[in-house]
């Protein structure tokens, strides 16, 4: 059955019927699902408008004739990037440059979107190299570019209203040009899914520095004036620098401020907002959400770090929803027992399906990152569980937090132990001097003590 007759079928059905025909005619093709999906949420979206039968007003075969073609080109576009393919560009004399888009010199394609192409560029006004985001409306649907205007111009004000080390930096925004973009900084260096992709699991130390910077590109974001919230972090929004890899979080075209109290889970065209197996039950079930749903995506990212695959997979876009929003991930220390018991506490505790069960904000969550990563690189010199703890009236609570203290080397013995040890040698050195002193007193000179004490 084709794909026009299964619409065609589906478009008469609802609900649940509808999901189990769906179900039955695509299985377990993902990408046709997905394509089926966006028509049908399109002509549902359509009958809210429309007096007549919204199929009538849609031709179905030019539409999905029009995502082949919308396919073939973004596959053309990879394998040979030209200006021919940019009808946007305007030409240049430079034969090494692609095109140019306001005074700005397109050399190459650095990657394409559902919705935007990002070129590596020259300004010859600063002579720098910089990223420019494009909104592609050729392939954008005539229903949706209204919206998606919107989105792309709201992505770039959003990274410009704060600033933070580890966060894209937007230079300009043309929000007027057609089509309209905005210049950010280049970034030398890959995604942290490529390198996950490359590398497998991640080495301890490395997911804690990446995790820290994560939180520390999130903590800006969230306190900036209009508290944004990303909605889409996830190893493919995280740019490592070459050399020294620091984090650069990219992408804010789902970010949303403290104002906006939607959140519907689907674009005007039907795409789902959003990357599925890193997303939060809340934002898969379509509710508000507030910046725990970062921290929940940032619990997902660190679980792909140390496993070197997300937490929630599948290729049934139904299931894997219902994943998201009620079924645990393999816990990480059942995946590897080797991981220090702290991370695995945290990235559990970062992926509760409740939001007031996880760790409330971004900036505690770079506090136990960095404690983890101390405890890590100085053993000797964190204060676990020990007798530290004992100075100011607290004990072990483990028998084998215990055994831990007794085997510890000497040369290991915390301070709590020292200045113990100090006090007694102190009070012991006194008694003696009292003792040889008294001692050497002339008889007459000694104090009888039933005199001394008062009755």
């Amino acid at each position: 059955m084709s794909e026009q007759s299964i619409f065609y079928q589906a478009s008469q059905l609802t609900g649940e019927e509808r999901e189990a025909f769906l179900q039955e005619k695509c299985g377990d093709d993902l990408t046709a699902r997905q394509r089926l999906d966006k028509l049908l949420h399109a002509v549902d979206h359509a009958i809210d408008f429309l007096e007549e039968p919204a199929v009538a007003q849609i031709d179905i075969a030019e539409i999905l004739e029009s995502e082949e073609k919308a396919a073939a080109m973004s596959e053309q576009s990879e394998n040979e990037p030209s200006s021919q393919n940019f009808k946007f560009l305007k030409p240049s004399e430079d034969p090494e440059v692609m095109g140019l888009i306001d005074r700005f010199e397109i050399r190459s394609v650095v990657g394409q979107g559902g919705m935007g192409i990002v070129f590596k560029a020259r300004d010859p006004e600063l002579d720098r190299i910089v990223a420019i985001k494009v909104l592609h409306e050729d392939k954008i649907p005539p229903f949706a570019l209204a919206a998606s205007r919107k989105r792309f111009i709201r992505e770039a004000r959003s990274m410009a209203t704060f600033h933070s080390d580890y966060v894209i930096r937007v230079h300009e925004v043309q929000k007027d040009h057609q089509p309209p973009f905005f210049a950010m900084e280049y970034i030398h260096g890959k995604s942290l899914q490529q390198k996950i992709d490359k590398e497998g699991p991640l080495e301890v130390e490395d997911m804690l520095r990446i995790g820290i910077e994560i939180a520390s590109g999130l903590v800006a974001a969230h306190e900036s004036p209009n508290k944004l919230v990303h909605r889409d972090i996830k190893p493919a929004n995280i740019l490592l620098e070459n050399g020294i890899e620091r984090v650069k979080i990219v992408d804010f075209g789902l970010a949303k401020d403290s104002l906006d109290n939607s959140n519907d889970i689907t674009s005007s065209n039907g795409e789902i907002l959003g990357t599925v197996p890193f997303m939060s039950p809340e934002q898969a079930q379509s509710r508000i959400v507030d910046t725990r749903t970062d921290l929940f995506s940032l619990g997902a990212t660190l679980y792909c770090m140390a496993t070197g695959y997300p937490p929630f997979r599948g290729n049934n876009l139904t299931k894997l929803l219902h994943k998201v929003v009620s079924e645990d991930p393999i816990a990480l220390n059942n995946v590897h027992p080797e991981l220090p018991p702290g991370f695995c506490e945290i990235v559990s505790r970062l992926m509760q399906k409740r939001p007031d069960k996880r760790i409330q904000s971004a900036s505690e969550i770079v506090s136990m990152l960095k404690a983890e990563l101390t405890r890590l690189q100085e053993p000797q010199a964190t204060p676990g569980t020990s007798f530290d703890k004992t100075i100011i009236g607290e004990f072990p609570d483990s028998e084998d937090a215990v055994k831990n203290m007794s085997s510890r080397p000497w040369y290991h013995i915390s301070r709590g132990y020292l200045k113990i040890a100090s006090v007694i040698l102190l009070i012991g050195i006194c008694s003696i001097g009292a003792i040889y002193y008294f001692n050497t007193l002339p008889d007459n000179e000694r104090i009888d003590p039933d005199e001394f004490f008062v009755k």
